[in-house]
Parts: structure tokens; sequence; C-alpha cells
């Protein structure tokens, strides 16, 4: 069975929100979903300091959903005793879900400003949902609708933070970038199976194969490491991350082809539905990049390509997507294509917190690739990333 634990708070001393309405509609998705007997949902409405934690400790969830308000400095705002805004920091927060790890597997906070919060429990709870800014009513309902629509339906965290993303767009609010899924690092050095596994969602509901993590730093660049389902460690297919990314690709590390020694990563789709593309990426902090030059470079073979294939690379902030991002889409590989060496340059803005990195397949066909380099310009050449990191920490 999959716990959810409800909570919400709306200060009498705050703008009122429609949390009512948002928990009727949870409710109503789960009721009608076709897995509706797996889920149990618990609410506990006008949250004080000390109702948070009796309320974990009582229901043990799986989910805990938080509907409320935020500031923009990053406190949840529940209430005190007089029904007034009681602020919590976001390590504050982060140390409760830290005791609660083993139980909690997602955390959504649906209030403004959340996603300090979102980042801070992450350190402990594999999926968190957190807002980059502001969120209207309208959307934070429609978010919801949509999340619990998919987990009802069996889909995973991703799928269901996809489809909330898109039942925004849907209802023509422009608050679709807003929701922001981050998931729990871990260290290059530290293997998934070593980790705790999240066994989601819970049996009879079945899960997708695929896994992501964002890295502390670019990691198996040259794809020789892989998990047990021969997946490359340290890269995913881009869900939560990627608007309308299909998740229908193949992936897998193997032997590389017709050139060149070890192992690459093989991408593919042989039978693409129109205007279906696949992504594989990486994803990793990028603050101390910010305001430099760097390079990707990658080595790319394909075969029957119907549309195109290419690197991409994208730069984001705290609060915001797309500060830089190039494709290839200008200058695409196409058909059948042997080994050949791929580059973007990218000088990245002063605000840049995240780098994302990867390959890109529109439509159907096959690609190999392998050997990725990050590079930085520095001291009038290109220097590897690692080893710019070693030069500027001397």
């Amino acid at each position: 069975m999959i716990r959810i634990l409800f909570l919400a708070a709306d200060p009498t001393s705050a703008a009122r929100l429609r949390l009512g309405e948002e928990v009727r509609e949870i409710r109503e998705k789960l009721q009608l979903s076709k897995f509706r007997d797996e889920f149990v949902p618990y609410e506990r409405m006008s949250i004080r300091p000390t109702d948070i934690s009796q309320a974990l400790l009582d229901t043990s969830p799986q989910i805990v959903h938080f509907s409320g308000h935020g500031t923009s400095t990053g406190e949840l705002c529940i209430e005190n005793l007089l029904g007034q805004i009681h602020p919590i920091q976001a390590e504050t927060l982060a140390a409760l879900f830290k005791i609660f790890a083993s139980e909690v597997d997602c955390v959504l906070l649906n209030a403004c400003y959340s996603i300090i919060q979102a980042e801070a429990i992450a350190e402990h709870i594999q999926y968190v949902i957190g807002m980059n800014q502001a969120i209207g009513d309208k959307a934070a309902i429609a978010f919801s609708v949509g999340f619990y629509q998919a987990l009802g339906a069996g889909r995973t965290i991703e799928e269901a933070y996809n489809l909330g993303c898109i039942q925004i767009r849907l209802q023509n609010i422009p608050e679709h970038l807003t929701p922001v899924l981050v998931q729990r690092k871990i260290s290059p050095s530290t293997s998934p199976q070593a980790d705790r596994e999240a066994d989601w969602p819970p049996s009879p509901v079945a899960s997708r194969s695929g896994r992501s993590w964002e890295v502390i730093e670019p990691f198996n660049l040259s794809f020789e490491e892989s998990d047990e389902g021969n997946h490359p460690l340290g890269w995913f297919d881009s869900l939560g991350f990627v608007d309308y990314v299909s998740t229908r690709y193949e992936i897998e590390t193997v032997r590389r082809p017709s050139g060149g020694t070890g192992k690459c990563v093989l991408f593919r789709n042989k039978e693409a539905e129109p205007h279906e593309f696949g992504s594989l990426m990486q994803r990793c902090p990028a603050e101390h990049l910010a305001g430099h030059t760097i390079r990707l470079e990658g080595e790319v073979r394909t075969l029957g390509v119907e549309k195109w294939a290419g690197l991409w690379l994208r730069a984001d902030g705290r609060k915001e997507f797309n500060l830089f991002f190039d494709n290839m889409s200008s200058n695409p590989i196409r058909g059948s294509t042997p080994w050949r060496l791929y580059f973007i340059q990218a000088h990245l803005p002063a605000r840049t917190t995240w780098l994302n990195f990867g390959i890109v397949l529109d439509g159907s066909g096959t690609m190999w690739a392998d050997n990725f380099r990050l590079l930085v310009w520095h001291g009038g050449r290109w220097v590897d990333h690692n080893l710019w990191l070693t030069q500027r920490g001397a």
C-alpha cells in the first residue's frame, strides 16, 4: 500500500489559498484511478510545528505532500497557535526528513519558492519537487491533478512530475517551468546498488528500469562503468529535465563497434512515432564554471537516423532554465555516419548553477556515443575540466 500524507497550512496573516479544492481534486483522481486500492491518503490541515513530526510518526508515509505558502528566502510557512505565519528554515525541514529517509520516497512542496527547501531535503529523500518561483492557485492545483493521475495509473515519480507540468500547459497556464524535480545526489564513486534502492512504485505497480541521479561532477564520460541492467552509471533518459522527451529509447552499454576499444553507449529506437525524440543526459553542479567558456566534446556514430542526432548542452540557473542551450540542430547528424568527434562551445552566464549535457536522437535510428570530454578555456588553451579544477585549487 502507498500511504500519502497531505499537509496543509493557510495562515490567516497570508493570502488565502484554495487548499480544500486541491485536496478534493487529488482524492478524486486517486479514487478514479486504475490502482485506487493501492493508495491510502491521510490529511492534516492547518498544521502547526508539532503536527508535522506527529503525522509522520502516525502514518509512515511514502509520499509527503505539502500545500501552502513559501517565502522568497526559502522558508516554508505553517501556522502558530494563533493561526498566523510560522516559518520553517530549509535546514530544519531537511533534518526532520533525514530521520524518516528510510520510509519517505517522495516529498512534494506545492508552495511558492520551495525549491530551496527541496534541494535541502533532497540530500536525504530520493525525489523532491519544489517550485522555483511563486506559483498561482490554478497552476498548483493543475500540477497536483496531473501528478496523481499518473501515480494512480502506475507511473513513476518522474513520469508523474512530467505529466503534472504538462497538465499546467494543457490549461494554458504559463507556469509549467515552475515545478522542479530534484533527485538525491550521489557521489560518482558510489554505486547505485550500494545506495538505498527505491522500490517505486510498490508492487503490483511495475516500475521502469531506468533511474536517474544528479552527479557531483562529470562522471563516466567514456561509458566504461554500468549498473546491473547494463545502463551507464551517472547517465539517465532526461525525464523530468527535458520537456516531452520519450522514454522508449533503448539505452545500453556495449563494446565499441567499428574502431576503438573499450565500451560505449548504444541509444536507439527503431520504431519511433512521429515527433518522438529521446535524450540521454548527465546533470551536475556548475557554479564554479559560471562566467567561463567551456567546450563539450563527444564521439558519435550513427546508423539509419531518420531525422537527426547530435550532442546537446544546457546551462540552468537556480531558478531559471536555458541560460544557454545548443543541441546541434543547426548542424545535425543524419543517416549513417562513421565515428566522428563533435563539439559544442559555450560561454556560461554568470547565473549558471547547473550543467546538463548528453545526446539527442530525433525520430528512429541508432546512435553510439563515446569519449565525452568537458574542457575549459584557460590560459589561452583548452584544459580538461578536472585538471582545471586541480590548477584552480592550487
